[in-house]
């Protein structure tokens, strides 16, 4: 003990000398870091909300890493033109970073399936159970489900960019400030699909209008309606318009994306209030390690089986109309919700890429094929490569366009997930999650997000850096 103590005075008397010495360069030093910094950062949070690629293209070239954006601090200011951003086109002649896809896509006539995609925000894996979700629970039964699928993403923004790219969510800022498209929608618009995109929530937050939707026409950036509840029900309803109003013999591609569970937002009346007691005032400010979760859980459980009865409105649909003998249906999530389930006083989502974030359900109806369950790894990385070639008739090698692999394709399949979040990627494999933050340093943990013996760095590392600069240019 006293050696220590030695030890720890003469390192400490040698670093007041050092300091003192070297004092006016260390600190001019520390200013010129943090001048250097600020500058950057400021100068692409200006650049990225006025869509300045030359500059924004410099930080992108390096991989992973998130510099500052400060759209919303600029708008309240009046700094930038809050209409003037959600109206503005990229002009894609323009150029810009995104070298997507390697390949013009070179897609023929195939298989002549419609494809739904059905998806809820914020639906975590293990609300897909007969006691939650009874109507979906009885379809998934005939049909395929997925039991270990994951998001590429602990936020929206990046879960669903990759669904449509089967990109990593390293892209997102390419895609938006050049207006690159998502692949599946430019597959779709090359075989003639007639697209319609229906959702609870805008279009601008995030800015999907301007990224994986910049190229569909008549694209309605704000729903309907004053509440979740409400827009849910009229994102069903304009639905079931649009495609009766198709000709008899159009192909067609629908995402509708429901919001009511990200809200906790369900209709009044005993019709809902299934799971008592619940949280009738949600109040974030009281959450914290001690706080019970069964109430907050309780409530976000209603919103789920409201949810559940507005999907079944859209099979039931189906069914009136002949239509799911040829027509494709995908129900998922964009990313989880916690609810302080490891005990670290994580709530909600974005914070961290435990299952409860990240794992979420998938079923899928695809016409011909038979019931089945699938307990192998898959990710929303690998929808694109199944779509492209098996129903669009894509010939492109899948490197090409994504990163993943076809869904129904077992062998040879990763065990791990590449998600991204706001400021940290995770590498989530089956008994440890290997954290990497933009300076590229990286953090074991295990899967309750506690650190972990296994410090063994994975060998796929490389391979992920090389598909984080694939496709730009």
């Amino acid at each position: 003990m006293v050696l220590a103590v030695l030890i720890v005075s003469y390192f400490f008397t040698r670093f007041s000398f050092v300091l003192t010495r070297y004092k006016k360069s260390i600190f001019t030093l520390f200013a010129f870091v943090l001048m250097a910094f600020l500058a950057s950062n400021l100068t692409y949070s200006w650049s990225f909300a006025n869509f300045n690629n030359r500059l924004v293209s410099v930080f992108d070239k390096v991989p992973l890493a998130r510099p500052l954006r400060m759209n919303t601090i600029l708008q309240k200011y009046g700094l930038v033109d809050r209409e003037a951003i959600d109206t503005r086109r990229v002009n894609l002649s323009e150029g810009g970073l995104m070298n997507y896809p390697l390949n013009p896509l070179n897609c023929s006539p195939d298989k002549d399936y419609n494809i739904l995609f059905l998806f809820v925000d914020t639906l975590r894996y293990d609300m897909f159970t007969e006691e939650v979700m009874p109507n979906t629970w009885k379809f998934a039964q005939e049909n395929v489900r997925f039991n270990n699928h994951y998001s590429n993403g602990n936020n929206t923004r990046h879960g669903i960019f990759s669904l449509f790219t089967g990109l990593p969510g390293k892209y997102w800022t390419s895609s938006l400030t050049t207006g690159t498209p998502g692949v599946l929608i430019s597959a779709l618009q090359k075989r003639n699909y007639e697209i319609g995109i229906f959702t609870g929530a805008p279009l601008n937050m995030p800015e999907f209008h301007k990224s994986i939707f910049s190229t569909v026409r008549d694209l309605k950036v704000y729903p309907r309606g004053n509440s979740s509840v409400e827009s849910d029900a009229f994102a069903v309803e304009d639905f079931e318009k649009w495609q009766s109003r198709l000709k008899p013999d159009s192909r067609f591609f629908s995402f509708i994306f429901l919001d009511s569970v990200h809200g906790y937002q369900f209709p009044p009346g005993e019709k809902y209030e299934v799971f008592k007691p619940y949280w009738k005032s949600i109040n974030h400010m009281e959450l914290n390690n001690s706080f019970d979760p069964a109430p907050y859980l309780a409530r976000y459980k209603n919103a789920v089986r409201y949810t559940d009865d507005l999907i079944q409105k859209v099979l039931d649909y189906l069914n009136d109309k002949n239509l799911l003998n040829n027509t494709i249906v995908v129900i998922s999530s964009d990313h989880g919700d916690e609810f302080n389930d490891n005990k670290l006083n994580f709530w909600g989502h974005g914070g961290n890429f435990t299952d409860a974030q990240i794992k979420v359900p998938l079923v899928i109806h695809w016409p011909g094929k038979k019931s089945a369950n699938v307990e192998y790894v898959t990710s929303h990385l690998d929808l694109v490569p199944t779509l492209l070639p098996e129903v669009l008739g894509c010939s492109n090698p899948t490197q090409d366009y994504s990163v993943g692999t076809s869904i129904w394709k077992e062998a040879g399949r990763r065990d791990w997930v590449y998600s991204t979040g706001w400021s940290r990627d995770a590498f989530v494999e089956p008994h440890r999650i290997v954290l990497i933050n933009a300076a590229g340093a990286l953090e074991f943990l295990d899967k309750t997000y506690r650190p972990t013996k296994d410090r063994t760095i994975p060998p796929y590392l490389s391979e992920v850096l090389k598909e984080n600069s694939r496709y730009v240019k």
